[in-house]
């Protein structure tokens, strides 16, 4: 199995790459900026690619070479007291939050369970679960509309 961890510099990352080379379950990439997290902490073992993840085009490139089957997110602003002050100090464009609620996973709507933020819903969206579909090699989604 192949995994991206993005922040896996810091320290919750890095001790979540250390839990899988150890556990043995695949191929580790971490992708990092190093603007908090140490080059010293990243185990050995893994395929460092030093990114920043506002850059798209080079996560992009990375996702494109690591070619993950999961992917931990573990990237983000340490400081909350700076993210409350200074909300828009590590974002590159206007942030646009999905509307509506994440769905409940105690209690999931018919249909697809995120019909309801979904900016591209159909009328059998609300109705029929998506199938899993397969739109790269290795990559798939649950989607009706998935391209």
């Amino acid at each position: 199995m192949r995994i991206l961890v993005t922040g896996g510099a810091g320290f919750i990352g890095s001790h979540t790459v250390d839990a899988i080379v150890a556990s043995g379950a695949g191929e580790v990439s971490v992708l990092d900026n190093f603007s908090t997290g140490k080059r010293h902490q990243v185990n050995p073992k893994a395929t460092l690619y030093e990114t920043d993840l506002r850059d798209a085009a080079a996560v992009a490139s990375v996702v494109e070479k690591a070619r993950p089957e999961i992917i931990f997110h573990l990237a983000a602003q340490m400081d909350v007291r700076r993210s409350v002050a200074d909300p828009v100090f590590e974002r590159t464009r206007p942030y646009q939050p999905l509307a509506g609620e994440p769905p409940s996973p105690a209690n999931p709507p018919p249909g697809c369970p995120f019909h309801r933020r979904c900016p591209r819903v159909q009328d059998r969206c609300r109705s029929e679960l998506p199938p899993l579909t397969e739109i790269a090699p290795g990559r798939a989604v649950a989607c009706h509309y998935p391209h």
